[in-house]
């Protein structure tokens, strides 16, 4: 599982080793994150970064894998509640007529 951040977080230079890829699986399986991308990115984040140099080469890593994930979340958000992501924006002069 996550296969893809292993290999990207090679590429980006980031020395991650296979036991910290099963420390990480074990985590998972004990629900660590909690099914929370942003749980799972600090989890991740700790269990794969040795030191703070790879912290920005983690982020890119991170980013490559689930990215997408993020983006299509607010996206839809959009599209099921637009008022309320207005009113959070402070837009709401746009539902005002």
């Amino acid at each position: 599982m996550f296969i893809n951040l292993f290999k990207s977080l090679r590429r980006h230079g980031v020395p991650v080793t296979f036991n910290e890829w099963l420390l990480l699986q074990k985590a998972l399986s004990e629900n660590l994150a909690d099914s929370s991308l942003t749980r799972f990115y600090y989890l991740a984040r700790a269990i794969m970064v040795k030191t703070e140099a790879h912290f920005d080469k983690f982020d890119q890593a991170f980013l490559e894998c689930f990215g997408h994930i993020e983006r299509r979340h607010l996206l839809q958000a959009f599209f099921n509640r637009p008022q309320q992501l207005f009113i959070r924006l402070d837009m709401t002069e746009a539902f005002q007529e």
